[in-house]
């Protein structure tokens, strides 16, 4: 190396003067501007932020393989089931060892204070990890250390709304109220808090304790204070469940109109309308229907179909129109695909049409249609187990006696009259049963051959079996 080559005595001096400073600032022990801005830095561009946005992923991807059950209401926040919960252990075990590492090596934690501040930071984030992980005692553990230790810091109050979030669903009613009564008892709030999910934290409360009235007043605000697009959809459509649960139709219709306008996910959005109908309780029809018979000129609801005929059985109910519900009920059976809940839900409703009507022998049949589909753990499934067997046992004798009648009239009959009347039953049974056959396979081929917007057609007028049903 030639005497230009090598390193000058300044630059020697320099790279010294560097490597001093750096390892000055690696202790975590004193209190200097360098240190600090050491630490800070490498907390939260090292360690935090890339646990940060690996969580939000994940709880990201949560959301988004969430199916939502539209026959109740949907739930504010959405967790993850246990198997989402057990697949993500690996990536959150990750989110949490890489903050621990962070407090382990710049946790600057001088005479009982913590000068580095973004430690809360991955504390706040090892907390959320082990609430993804339903390690819920563990999750209550670190917001309650939260909360106590960084009093003053930028998760304190952050720290109490997950600590409600976590007693919330360990059922732990009264801590959860506590920890949110710490927080809106205060005089003044941060501007940078989250006051909607701090409405809808409370609204979920209340609904745990059964207080609908107080949720709603909780959710009003929370839809108006929501900070992201996702959750005030969301948001928006419970608090229409909620007015149409309270009996309040014209609100429930109104809020879910006003969730349809929002823009939001298909699923959401063909619900809202959907339930418009459902919740209409008086006026003119005229209008939802309109709105629903145009929905099943669009093959994008080919699915849904089955839904927008129960819909508008429910409408023809409403107008008293029993047959005309039936004919659609029937449809919405019909065109179903992949929809059981909602085939067994159109059975059971064409089983209490018949049943009010004291059509037993139709009842039956339907109430055990929908017994074969309905889930053991539905509100009704004892009611209609028991109603398809004691009418099964009612249509029998029914049958009995039916029989014995024709039997009896026939044998009072003249012998040549008897014979005809005799071969008439028989034609007209076998008639009947190649007929059905008929009818069997043409449907069969019709399915094979049709394309799909054909496959769902507008209710016929006329349906058999149901001159014993009038309007009401």
């Amino acid at each position: 190396m030639t005497p230009r080559q090598l390193p000058s005595r300044h630059a020697l001096l320099w790279t010294g003067l560097f490597v001093c400073l750096l390892v000055a600032a690696c202790s975590q022990e004193k209190d200097a501007f360098l240190n600090r801005t050491f630490h800070r830095l490498t907390a939260r561009d090292n360690g935090w932020f890339n646990a940060n946005e690996k969580l939000k992923e994940l709880v990201m991807d949560i959301e988004d393989a969430h199916q939502d059950n539209f026959d109740e209401v949907l739930p504010l926040f959405v967790y993850g089931t246990e198997e989402q919960s057990r697949a993500a252990i690996p990536d959150l075990e990750k989110c949490i060892d890489k903050c621990s590492l962070v407090i382990e090596r710049h946790s600057m934690d001088i005479e009982g204070k913590e000068k580095n501040k973004w430690i809360d930071d991955a504390w706040f984030v090892i907390g959320r990890s082990q609430f993804y992980k339903r390690n819920f005692s563990e999750a209550e553990r670190g917001f309650t250390y939260i909360s106590r230790k960084f009093k003053g810091g930028n998760r304190e109050l952050e720290s109490e709304i997950w600590l409600a979030r976590t007693a919330i669903q360990l059922e732990q009613y009264a801590k959860a109220q506590s920890a949110l009564d710490h927080v809106t008892d205060l005089k003044k709030l941060p501007k940078d808090l989250d006051q909607g999910e701090l409405s809808a934290v409370r609204a979920e409360l209340e609904l745990k304790r059964g207080k609908v009235d107080d949720a709603i007043l909780h959710l009003e605000r929370a839809v108006t204070l929501a900070e992201q697009k996702r959750e005030r959809v969301r948001w928006a459509f419970i608090l229409a469940q909620l007015y149409q649960l309270k009996g309040q139709e014209e609100k429930a219709i109104n809020q879910f109109a006003q969730v349809v306008k929002m823009n939001p996910p298909y699923e959401i959005a063909f619900h809202a309308q959907i339930f418009q109908a459902l919740a209409f309780n008086k006026g003119d029809t005229k209008s939802l229907r309109k709105k629903l018979r145009a929905m099943l000129r669009d093959d994008k609801h080919i699915d849904h179909f089955d839904m927008i005929h129960y819909a508008l059985a429910d409408l023809d109910l409403k107008d008293r129109e029993d047959s005309l519900a039936i004919d659609h009920l029937l449809t919405s059976v019909r065109v179903s695909t992949t929809d059981t809940k909602q085939k067994a839900k159109s059975f059971l409703k064409l089983a209490d049409i018949y049943f009010d009507d004291r059509a037993y022998v139709p009842a039956q049949q339907y109430y055990d249609s929908t017994r074969s589909l309905l889930s053991e753990e539905h509100v009704r499934f004892d009611e209609v187990d028991t109603r398809a067997r004691v009418l099964g046992d009612l249509v029998e004798q029914l049958n009995i006696i039916s029989r014995e009648d024709s039997l009896q009239a026939i044998m009072g009959l003249d012998p040549e009259e008897r014979e005809k009347k005799i071969r008439s039953i028989i034609r007209a049974r076998e008639q009947a049963e190649a007929e059905a056959a008929q009818k069997e396979e043409e449907a069969r081929a019709a399915s094979e051959l049709a394309p799909p917007s054909r496959l769902h057609p507008e209710p016929e007028h006329e349906v058999p079996g149901t001159s014993t049903i009038h309007s009401r």
